[in-house]
């Protein structure tokens, strides 16, 4: 099931982030869109043969207001205060959030009108010596969809052919998108050795190179949908101008009760985070 996913938009939107208490927050965002369909367009077709191209949904022009609201938590957070910020130094315990979002009908002409709700928790830590893990899960339900436009349903992203995407919000092995209002439930862990295998292999510790791997499921109750995958690769970061690059090279199994066993390999590029020194997964 494929889910053609571009259209031309026109949008602005205004948020906040307040801190209630030590690892409580509370967010809020309000977004005004104007939505058009991409036909009429032309598009390049040289490369069809390779990457064929899908054919633009046709719909009537509209006009969406969203407003959002999420709360995480994060127990036990600990920090240290600077001149002017809050340092965040981490918690043993894992990160619960909550994000609610109302499509508000006639306001400024929007013709949307559905709610939406999304929870899950998710955790990095450490196991020894033996790496880092990371896991996310969630699951998310319509309540109500009285005027629902594609643009707006909430589906797992489907797998790109070569791209490893980041495993703890998204599926390496998954062919469908599965625009669902009803119940969904989406499990991601993924593991980096940070050499600690790898190292103990002769002549190897110099090479920088570690080992990930991961595992993902899904379930669609809409479609009565499983999807099951496991991934493994080799990663090793590299100097690139000022910054960190990691390069990955993946393999990947997937199965399901859609579909037959089927394996494949991705790669990957991330560079390293200013900001908080962490990588995207």
């Amino acid at each position: 099931m494929v889910l053609d996913n571009f259209i031309e938009v026109t949008n602005g939107s205004i948020g906040n982030s307040y801190e209630l208490f030590n690892g409580f927050y509370l967010n809020t965002t309000l977004s005004y869109a104007e939505r058009r369909s991409l036909k009429g367009y032309t598009f390049f077709n040289g490369l069809d043969k390779s990457i064929p191209n899908n054919k633009p949904t046709d719909f009537k022009t509209y006009q969406a207001l969203l407003g959002e609201l999420t709360l995480n938590y994060t127990p036990q957070q600990k920090y240290m205060r600077e001149a002017h910020r809050k340092v965040l130094l981490g918690s043993r315990y894992p990160t619960f959030y909550l994000t609610y979002i109302r499509g508000i009908p006639k306001v400024f002409g929007s013709d949307v009108n559905h709610e939406y709700i999304r929870f899950g928790v998710m955790q990095t830590f450490k196991i020894g010596t033996l790496g880092t893990s990371s896991y996310h899960i969630l699951s998310g339900k319509f309540l109500s969809s009285k005027n629902l436009y594609a643009a707006d349903f909430k589906y797992p992203r489907r797998s790109d052919p070569i791209w490893f995407s980041n495993p703890l919000f998204s599926f390496q092995g998954l062919d469908s998108s599965l625009p669902s209002k009803d119940w969904y439930l989406e499990g991601h862990f993924v593991h980096h050795d940070n050499g600690a295998i790898v190292n103990k292999l002769p002549f190897m510790k110099k090479t920088g190179i570690g080992l990930v791997g991961g595992i993902g499921i899904l379930y669609a109750k809409q479609y009565n949908w499983q999807h099951y995958e496991l991934f493994a690769g080799l990663e090793r970061n590299f100097k690139f101008s000022k910054r960190r690059l990691r390069i990955g090279i993946y393999g990947v199994v997937s199965d399901g009760n859609h579909i037959t066993p089927k394996t494949g390999y991705k790669i990957s590029f991330a560079l390293l985070d200013d900001r908080n020194m962490k990588w995207n997964f």
